[in-house]
């Protein structure tokens, strides 16, 4: 791997992983509101699942747990982003993000269930987290890169 390919590598984990080392931050040092916003956000969620039967009583019982998901999903993007950034474990810390990104980007950005004056800015944020999801499968494909430079 030649000089330039290691600077690419490096900053765009940096780039791919650093939103995630920041809200990480920001929502430890204001946790109450990060527990606020996450709690109104699955409110919402479960309100659009109220006719079926099935994901009502599912989300129901997951409700208690909420406050453990929520340091869970810190922690997922504390070290998915540490690994990412230091080139350790990268295949690690990429899958560690996709676990936290996924459903996140399910129950957060969930544009279909809102009003239709909603809609547009949810879409947008909904897809900058697919954007993102694609470039941490890129991660988790490549890893730290010294395998497909090897082959390049």
């Amino acid at each position: 791997m030649n000089i330039f390919q290691m600077f690419a590598m490096c900053l765009g984990r940096l780039l791919l992983s650093g939103i995630f080392l920041i809200s990480a931050i920001q929502e430890m040092l204001d946790w109450a509101s990060t527990e606020q916003y996450f709690l109104m956000s699955m409110t919402r969620w479960m309100n659009s699942f109220q006719a079926n039967e099935f994901m009502s009583t599912l989300l129901s019982n997951i409700f208690p747990w909420m406050p453990w998901l929520l340091l869970i999903a810190v922690v997922f993007k504390l070290l998915g982003s540490v690994l990412l950034i230091l080139g350790l474990n990268v295949r690690l810390g990429a899958l560690l993000l996709i676990l936290f990104l996924v459903p996140t980007t399910l129950i957060v950005h969930g544009f279909w269930s809102l009003p239709v004056q909603e809609r547009p800015l949810e879409m947008v944020l909904f897809m900058k987290n697919i954007s993102i999801l694609g470039g941490l499968l890129v991660a988790l494909a490549v890893g730290s890169g010294k395998a497909a430079s090897k082959s390049a």
